[in-house]
């Protein structure tokens, strides 16, 4: 990042300004967090796996303001030659989409409140704060910072453009010669990315997050291949009828035949309850004798025999019956297998609960880590269409009423709705699949894209209030080279590939596509739009 701003702004000062803001910004919202924490002891707080993406979220949104105000102080001062008056200027145009992109970026993370994650809750409201500090230090602090500094409008950082800024001139030429072309050939790359949406694939197994040679992926491995698996399903089993109900024969019979069940199921390599002990306590006072490997058929013969286990003093079966013989818990292990199957495999163990166990005194409920990745599936799913549709509603509303045009405020999420569509589809396309982790794509997408679209929505609002020609071209040319600029310092996080997180590899690669779908949905579809419909606009 900083390699790729120092090449395009040429200025140690400015880059390292923009990193200040970054560094204070991220080092305030870590103390928010944990400040929350220390008052409420709220879990929505814990720093959890999910939550090392913060800091990478807010960055490239902390990035994004810095980048726009350096940028653009340095076009005002090539024009006005007076560091003051180039300040003014600079906070005159960027005050109102700073502002705009801040308020809409962090309401949309707002949204992850309603969460059915609870995790996702605090991590929303830490990075709303981080990104409203963020907006403070780039309105106030960097400004000041800028005042104190000397700068030469003769040197070449700022007197002369840029490459970045040579090739964005070119590129608002194209545009307005043949928007209709720009906006088919954008529309063309959506119709695409649409396809791959059908196959992405939900897959939260742990073992897959890890490269070969880690520790705990070999650990995983070993525990498959060689022992009994490192998964397990946990089936309640609940009586209604009773302090010691469990001893009840009928009840135990309906037990065997669900353990018999799982037993039968490929996933399974073993099974233990209770049943196990009373089979074996049975065939114990019978010499031995293989035929009495069953469950007594009466209540006394069962109690007999947890009498005599409870004899001895090393006896201990709390964790497969409590006290009061009415909880008991059936476990399964498992070996590593998709998490897409689990569903299946719950689903087909709960009709069998249903068509083949008919009895109103116990209750069977399924637990463990299996179920748990089986109902973590769909929470991944549901988090992540509740808070791109919530979030891109809200930016939507917050546009309309910041620009009083609803035009606008439609036209404000074409960029960041294309970046979603375009970056999960590629991932359906490459076959990475989309995990808590891959999910938070989508909220650095949206705070990336809302920034982009509304800067350009925003210069083009004031042109058409200023009466100005050629608006398209212009305002390409005010807000293109720091959308790109901010695009492509952020590609930095291709770094992430070097991860031994397979999770964070695939973000880093994303990331990549994500700024570019950010800053050419804004620079094509967008810019292209609004070119077409130009007339309905003014």
């Amino acid at each position: 990042m900083i390699f790729i701003l120092l090449i395009n702004l040429k200025s140690i000062k400015g880059v390292f300004l923009i990193l200040l803001t970054i560094l204070l910004s991220l080092a305030s919202m870590l103390g928010f967090m944990g400040w929350v924490y220390h008052f409420t002891l709220s879990e929505a707080f814990f720093f959890t796996l999910n939550n090392t993406s913060m800091p990478i979220v807010l960055l490239t949104i902390a990035n994004s303001d810095g980048v726009h105000v350096i940028s653009r102080f340095f076009r005002e001062l090539r024009i006005t030659k007076n560091s003051q008056d180039a300040i003014k200027s600079t906070i005159n145009h960027l005050f109102n989409p700073i502002t705009l992109t801040s308020i809409t970026t962090a309401s949309a993370f707002l949204c992850l409140w309603f969460s059915p994650i609870k995790g996702m809750n605090g991590y929303g409201a830490t990075i709303a704060f981080g990104i409203m500090w963020a907006w403070l230090l780039s309105l106030t602090l960097l400004p000041a910072l800028i005042s104190l500094f000397t700068w030469d409008p003769k040197s070449k950082s700022i007197s002369k453009p840029g490459r970045l800024e040579k090739v964005i001139l070119v590129f608002g030429s194209i545009v307005k010669k043949s928007p209709k072309k720009i906006l088919s050939l954008g529309l063309s790359v959506i119709f695409i990315s649409i396809i791959g949406l059908f196959f992405i694939k939900v897959e939260v197994n742990y073992v897959e997050m890890f490269k070969k040679g880690n520790i705990l992926r070999d650990s995983a491995i070993f525990l498959d291949e060689h022992m009994t698996g490192n998964l397990n399903l946990l089936v309640q089993v609940t009586s209604n009828d009773g302090e010691g109900s469990l001893k009840n024969p009928k009840n135990l019979e309906d037990m065997l035949k669900l353990q018999n069940f799982l037993n039968e199921m490929d996933i399974v390599t073993s099974t233990i309850s209770i049943v196990d002990i009373v089979k074996q306590l049975h065939k114990t006072i019978m010499d031995d004798d293989p035929q009495f490997e069953t469950i007594p058929e009466s209540r006394e013969k069962v109690n007999n025999l947890f009498w005599l286990y409870n004899m001895n003093d090393e006896a201990d079966v709390s964790s497969l019956i409590n006290d009061d013989n009415d909880v008991a818990i059936i476990t399964a292990l498992m070996k590593t297998f998709s998490t897409s199957q689990m569903n299946e495999y719950k689903v087909t163990i709960e009709n069998f609960i249903k068509d083949e166990i008919h009895n109103k005194n116990i209750k069977f409920e399924l637990s463990g880590v299996m179920a748990f990745l089986s109902d973590f599936i769909f929470l991944v799913i549901k988090s992540s269409i509740i808070s791109i549709i919530a979030s891109v509603l809200l930016i939507a509303l917050i546009s309309t009423y910041f620009f009083k045009s609803w035009k606008f405020g439609l036209l404000a999420i074409i960029p960041l709705s294309a970046a979603v569509i375009v970056d999960f589809g590629l991932m359906g396309l490459f076959g990475i699949d989309l995990t808590h982790m891959t999910a938070i794509l989508s909220s650095i997408i949206i705070g990336v894209g809302v920034d982009f679209s509304i800067h350009y929505c925003s210069e083009y609002k004031n042109l058409i209030e200023n009466n100005k020609r050629d608006k398209t071209k212009t305002a390409i040319d005010n807000v293109g080279h720091p959308i790109l600029l901010d695009a492509l310092s952020n590609m930095s996080f291709a770094s992430l590939m070097l991860s031994t997180i397979i999770p964070m590899v695939q973000i880093g690669g994303l990331m990549v596509f994500a700024m570019l779908a950010c800053s050419f949905g804004t620079l094509t579809l967008l810019a292209s739009a609004i070119e077409i419909g130009k007339n309905k606009l003014t």
